[in-house]
């Protein structure tokens, strides 16, 4: 018999694995999630070294069919398979429906391997499977309403342990489908297959889709490969890896979700940046699903809850994402009792107020006095409450019709006590937002007292930043800059700023008082990473890109990469519903206007403000444009403050 030659042998490899291709999708049914990693995953050797080490996934939904790949595709042959590899990009883009992960290491240590019986245990590529396959199911959950079957294949590692055929992933599958059977996403979820695939050939005709996806992010391309890879960008979950949240917070969080209250009462205590990285791209369907669960009662625990964690920005920032998803009429149905009806009102008033639903804020205005009609009457501390959070809503709105000339400054010895603290903060940030004659210096000698009274960090930090924000209205810019780099770490028991360059609200007033002083490049250098880290589709983020782009410019770095990288945000969120309307429309037409007059940028900002004034509640918007129309001396004219 003759022994096939190695051409031979290749062809008659592919003829199989085609056969075996068809064969498999005659037989396919459910959901189908296929994983592989990239890089040398030297990160958990405590080295970083080559390309970062990342956890490519691929989900598939029942009704969708993708094109069979090459049996020897391989995403490290770009050039041999560049045509290959186009087509891939081309078929998950137009599948906008296939869900595409990448989670790239920040974080991460191999165990000692001492500690362990397994040597598979050790292996840096389970690791990553077994932490983040738990993020891509809950995805997947969210997504069925119906009994659905999984397959989960995994690209060959090596084979010292994770090697074809075997189902190292059984383990972590099993805590959580058992874990969460109680969830009605999660009971959907059965499991049919799940194992290592072997390659060369692959053992499945998507499984090069994952390899294809490690491209996106690959410095040298060719220039067909790049415009795909930039839109592939903007449509894949990309998030880092950190290993001590993925294995703490997160995974504690989604076991959480089997209890609704007690899931949505632990958001409060996970840090920020678990919060935008995992718990809100991957969590909503977890938290809808809790809060349709909750009953009466529990809704009662949560409210308190809510009220009593809303004084640290952590707190505030987990209620705001719980209330965006509250169904409110069907809760309020369910809430009997009038003081919860209130305080649900409150709390989704507050919400509104930060993600830009001036509709769904004045909705919550209305129903509250309707409640007031009615003959409830709220406590005194919770009406006050109402008033700072309605003066919120109606700033975000250029109305300032309800900032009260009927009281006078407390004298310096006159103890104030929180809401009526936090009163006079939205009392001095409406006025100064509003800058007509006397608001400023009123504003200023509010925040003066209050910053006398104030202990706390987080509320010293609120200060510090009006206190910035105010100076720099004043022109006073080098003072402005030393409240936020000096005055403010002194107050809080800090030898410097560093800790306090994640609050995107301290880094916009920072990057202001940078560009207005027209600070150096090593302060420029220190601060870059920060601002290109707080680019978001939320406020102030649009400040953070403006400032920065504008003080790149002032010092010769316009052309520096993250540099444009803020101009491109800013072009972005134009696309942002948030953005198109009221204040945060309004901050980043004039945004967008002043670097389109500095030769920055190239956009037509002058229809976009048309855009926003025709999106925005009337009338205030609008009239507050035209009597403080953006001109060539100052695009910025409608902002003051915080705005500005």
């Amino acid at each position: 018999m003759r022994v096939l030659d190695e051409n031979e042998l290749y062809k008659c490899q592919i003829s199989i694995a085609r056969d075996v291709y068809e064969r498999q999708l005659l037989n396919r049914e459910g959901w189908l999630i296929l994983g592989d990693e990239t890089g040398g995953f030297s990160e958990f050797r405590g080295k970083k070294f080559g390309r970062p080490s990342r956890m490519l996934w691929i989900v598939v939904p029942p009704s969708t069919t993708l094109q069979n790949l090459h049996p020897f595709y391989h995403g490290q042959d770009a050039e041999w398979f560049e045509n290959e590899t186009i087509t891939a990009f081309e078929n998950l883009i137009k599948n906008e429906e296939v869900g595409c992960f990448i989670f790239t290491h920040e974080d991460g240590l191999s165990p000692n391997p001492n500690n362990l019986k397994s040597k598979v245990a050790q292996k840096a590529h389970l690791l990553m499977w077994q932490f983040t396959l738990p993020l891509v199911l809950e995805w997947v959950s969210s997504k069925i309403s119906k009994k659905e079957k999984v397959s989960i294949y995994v690209e060959r590692v090596d084979s010292h342990g994770l090697e074809p055929g075997e189902m190292p992933l059984v383990s972590i599958m099993q805590e959580f489908v058992e874990g969460l059977k109680t969830r009605k996403s999660w009971s959907n979820l059965s499991f049919k297959e799940h194992r290592i695939l072997a390659k060369e050939p692959i053992e499945h005709p998507w499984l090069g889709y994952t390899d294809c996806l490690g491209h996106i992010y690959n410095e040298i391309l060719s220039e067909p490969m790049r415009e795909l890879a930039e839109i592939m960008k903007k449509r894949i979950f990309s998030h880092p890896y950190r290993q001590t949240s993925l294995n703490g917070s997160i995974r504690q969080a989604l076991k959480n979700t089997a209890r609704p209250l007690v899931f949505l009462q632990s958001l409060s205590s996970i840090s920020p940046a678990d919060i935008r990285d995992y718990i809100e791209p991957f969590f909503q369907g977890a938290i809808s699903e809790a809060l349709e669960s909750l009953t009466s009662s529990e809704w009662q625990e949560l409210l308190l809850h809510i009220d009593s964690t809303s004084k640290t920005k952590q707190g505030q920032e987990a209620s705001n994402l719980i209330m965006r998803f509250v169904n409110l009429d069907a809760t309020l149905e369910k809430l009997t009792n009038k003081r919860d009806q209130f305080d649900l009102l409150l709390a989704v008033l507050g919400t509104s107020n930060h993600v830009g639903r001036t509709d769904l804020a004045n909705r919550c205005k209305v129903l509250i006095e309707i409640m007031r009609e009615d003959g409830f009457t709220p406590p005194r501390n919770r009406l006050r409450k109402l008033e700072n959070l309605s003066g919120g809503a109606n700033d975000n709105q250029f109305d300032f019709s309800h900032i009260s000339d009927d009281w006078g400054i407390p004298e310096d010895d006159y103890e104030i006590d929180e809401e009526e603290a936090r009163y006079l903060g939205a009392q001095a940030v409406s006025r100064a937002l509003r800058g007509e004659e006397g608001d400023l210096q009123i504003a200023w000698n509010i925040e003066q007292l209050l910053l006398k009274q104030t202990f706390n960090h987080s509320d010293l930090r609120r200060r510090y930043i009006y206190r910035s924000e105010l100076l720099m209205d004043k022109g006073e810019f080098e003072s402005a800059k030393q409240a936020l780099e000096i005055e403010l770490p002194q107050s809080v028991n800090l030898s410097n700023n560093e800790q306090l360059l994640s609050d995107s609200y301290y880094l916009a007033s920072l990057l202001k008082a940078c560009a207005l002083t027209d600070a150096g490049i090593e302060t420029y250098n220190r601060y870059q990473r920060y601002a290109i880290q707080s680019l978001n589709e939320n406020h102030p983020s649009q400040r953070i890109a403006y400032w920065f782009a504008r003080w790149s410019a002032d010092i010769a770095q316009s052309e520096s990469p993250h540099a444009k990288q803020c101009i491109q945000h800013l072009l972005d969120l134009k696309q942002e519903k948030f953005f198109t309307k009221e204040a945060p429309g309004v901050i980043l037409a004039c945004e967008l206007m002043d670097l389109e007059s500095r030769g920055l940028i190239e956009t037509d900002a002058a229809s976009f403000m048309e855009e926003v004034i025709a999106n925005s509640e009337p009338p205030y918007t609008e009239e507050w444009v035209a009597a403080h129309p953006p001109n060539v001396d100052d695009w910025l004219a409608p902002l003051n403050f915080n705005y500005r």
